[in-house]
């Protein structure tokens, strides 16, 4: 395993997103956000775990229950979910039978730890907060096989979407665009948004939770 640490260029292309629509959800303070198959999972930093449809805005409790759920992801018939404080992740089936779990190392602070997981390639990807910024990717048996320290302030969550990391950044009000080759910036698109936590993509749209307002925005997904 190695660390690389990698230095971002000045950027050269940023923009101001805004949103079509924002739909208020009751689902605590909604942390990360996945959606497939025509459905979407929230996580919440209370600890529950909701499903959320993007069509009719219904969204339901699934009594899954942890300590302080971050980031979600859905990869094939698994279903991630990344505890901060904990620094655990967890894997389920599509009926949420836990199936494994491991504890990824960091010695940050307890509420800086682990924010967002996302999927790519049979590979698993998960960020921390701050202080670094640390991006672990782990092999499909949820070994780490690297480690990439990047250097930005702060990240919420993390999607790949068309062969690019993007990194949304609740502190910066913005989603940084990376290669995902080699980490590099491309882009940056700003937001006018409070709490800015959990981003994904539904069909056409590109959704974003917000933790203190309880809100799910929605906005066109951005020419990367």
């Amino acid at each position: 395993m190695k660390i690389l640490l990698i230095s971002f260029l000045s950027l050269i292309f940023s923009e101001t997103l805004v949103p079509n629509k924002k739909i208020k959800i009751n689902a605590g303070e909604p942390s990360g956000i996945y959606c497939s198959n025509g459905k979407c999972i929230i996580s919440s930093d209370d600890g529950n775990v909701y499903s959320f449809n993007p069509e009719n805005y219904q969204i339901e409790n699934l009594k899954i229950y942890g300590e302080d759920f971050e980031g979600v992801t859905i990869s094939g018939n698994n279903i991630y979910l990344i505890e901060e404080r904990s620094r655990k992740l967890l894997k389920y089936d599509n009926e949420f039978q836990l199936l494994k779990t491991v504890t990824l190392p960091y010695s940050g602070r307890l509420n800086r730890g682990y924010e967002g997981v996302t999927h790519y390639n049979n590979n698993l990807f998960v960020i921390t907060e701050k202080n670094p910024c640390l991006l672990t990717i782990l092999n499909k048996d949820l070994q780490i096989t690297n480690q990439v320290l990047l250097n930005i302030n702060e990240a919420s969550d993390i999607i790949i979407y068309k062969d690019e990391l993007l990194v949304l950044s609740e502190q910066d009000h913005c989603i940084y665009v990376l290669d995902i080759t080699n980490y590099k910036i491309k882009k940056k698109f700003n937001l006018n948004l409070i709490g800015a936590e959990g981003i994904c993509i539904y069909k056409n749209q590109m959704l974003i939770t917000s933790d203190k307002l309880s809100t799910v925005y929605f906005f066109d997904i951005p020419e990367l």
